[in-house]
């Protein structure tokens, strides 16, 4: 009895001492949705993953799931809205953050996301793991806004396991990702602001969905939406002009610096965040459901697109043929 009692400890003992070194930690949960944070060690630049999960029941095969990768600077709690949206609907969510999200190089930001993919993905395998069976690799979508565009398209073209991929305002100070376009095999779709300086439209999105090697995409620009006002939970009243390096002004010796900055254009006001979310999220939201979650009843976006386009919500709603064609499609079209 005391052998056996000692051995029972012993593999609780190793059981704790595997889940901490995998770096899962349970956070307070909320009245909706159940809060985790996987790191990917224990060292000061580590990379994670900050998740929610809702509290209903876990469908057969796990929850389908969207990784979000934040933009420069920005990290999980500057999505609250979007991720909550996501959890309501039905997915478990992972945003992404590694070092403040503070490096302008998608690659580098892409190599700690992929290993943060895999560890979520082994999580959802793993015996004594909280997140054991809750995570459908099946089913699996990608979101990135800012710079995290630039790596969710980087990350898409590498990994064939996402199966569908929205981007809000993908670029910023450089444009390398756009020559891993080509390789995108999923549906794609790009959702801007038409006051978006910073990355615009055409040159970003645009060049993305042109690039991109699958019949299914989709671009929805909002009329007067700002760059950091969506997906992000940000209300700025003002625009960004394109990025420049300039000449500031500091308080110290040699008392100028030459920086890289998107500089306020005066004068201009975009539409409010929370407006811009509202327009934004139901094509966010019906995507997932029809390329990642296999919805046949999902949100028709071209109908919604055609009508906001006429009511002068939006200022482009363009749809692939296949796009058009796919209303009551039950998934199975990542990699087309």
């Amino acid at each position: 009895m005391i052998q056996r009692t000692a051995l029972t400890s012993l593999l609780i003992l190793l059981a704790a001492l595997s889940a901490f070194a995998q770096g899962l930690e349970e956070l307070a949960p909320t009245p909706t949705a159940r809060h985790y944070r996987l790191t990917e060690d224990a060292s000061s630049d580590t990379a994670r993953f900050d998740l929610d999960l809702p509290k209903t029941q876990t469908p057969t095969g796990g929850f389908p799931t969207v990784v979000i990768v934040p933009g420069l600077g920005c990290q999980a709690e500057d999505y609250s809205i979007v991720r909550k949206r996501l959890v309501d609907e039905g997915y478990a969510v992972a945003t992404f953050e590694w070092k403040d999200n503070e490096d302008y190089d998608a690659s580098d930001w892409d190599a700690r996301l992929e290993v943060m993919t895999d560890l979520l993905l082994a999580e959802d395998q793993a015996a004594q793991s909280a997140l054991r069976g809750r995570i459908d690799e099946d089913r699996l979508g990608i979101l990135g806004h800012s710079l995290g565009g630039s790596v969710a398209v980087v990350a898409a073209a590498r990994d064939r396991r996402f199966k569908a991929l929205a981007v809000f305002g993908p670029g910023g100070r450089e444009t390398d990702f756009l020559d891993h376009a080509d390789r995108l095999r999923l549906p794609v779709i790009a959702i801007d602001g038409s006051l978006d300086k910073v990355t615009p439209p055409d040159e970003a999105s645009g060049v993305v969905l042109e690039r991109a090697n699958t019949r299914y995409t989709a671009h929805v620009i909002i009329a007067d939406g700002s760059h950091p006002n969506c997906p992000a939970d940000f209300n700025a009243d003002y625009i960004r002009d394109s990025g420049r390096f300039v000449w500031k002004a500091i308080p110290f010796w040699p008392f100028y610096t030459y920086a890289y900055e998107f500089p306020i254009i005066e004068g201009v006001t975009p539409l409010p965040g929370r407006t811009q979310r509202a327009i934004a999220f139901p094509y966010l939201v019906g995507w997932f459901d029809r390329f990642v979650a296999g919805d046949a009843n999902a949100l028709d976006v071209v109908a919604r697109g055609e009508d906001e386009l006429a009511q002068g919500k939006l200022t482009r709603a363009s749809f692939s043929a296949a796009v058009k064609g796919t209303v009551g499609v039950t998934g199975g079209l990542g990699g087309q």
